[in-house]
């Protein structure tokens, strides 16, 4: 039980005996129809109470439970995000890797086709056609 229903239990039992102590103070006799009204109306003070009570603590536990849930949760999240990071990261690595390896690849093969093209056009320049 959390602190604030204990509270509330002790309140709720204070103001009943208080009820009680003025009853006495008045001249209320337990035998008689106002006395019999008195506890009457206690009692169901009493119940309300109880059932208020009853349902504080549940809201308190259903409250807890909630908690933890969020942190497990959240503790979940953060995990995740640390492994995507991660697989982006290695994503990211690969991908240049496979970058690097085309342009690797593929810049002999194009410097040579490039530089033929220059031996082309440089004699078709000095042959004079154009």
């Amino acid at each position: 039980m959390s602190q604030n229903v204990t509270q509330l239990r002790v309140a709720l039992m204070q103001q009943l005996g208080e009820v009680e102590a003025a009853a006495r103070e008045w001249g209320v006799r337990p035998d008689h129809p106002e006395g019999r009204f008195v506890a009457a109306l206690m009692a169901a003070q009493k119940g309300h109470a109880d059932m208020v009570l009853a349902a504080a603590e549940a809201f308190d536990a259903a409250s807890s439970e909630v908690g933890a849930w969020l942190d497990t949760a959240r503790e979940t999240a953060e995990v995740n995000a640390r492994r995507a990071e991660a697989q982006a990261a290695g994503v990211a690595t690969k991908s240049e890797q496979a970058i690097a390896a085309v342009v690797e690849k593929m810049v002999p093969a194009a410097t040579a086709a490039l530089a033929g093209a220059v031996v082309i056009r440089e004699r078709r320049r000095t042959m004079g056609i154009s």
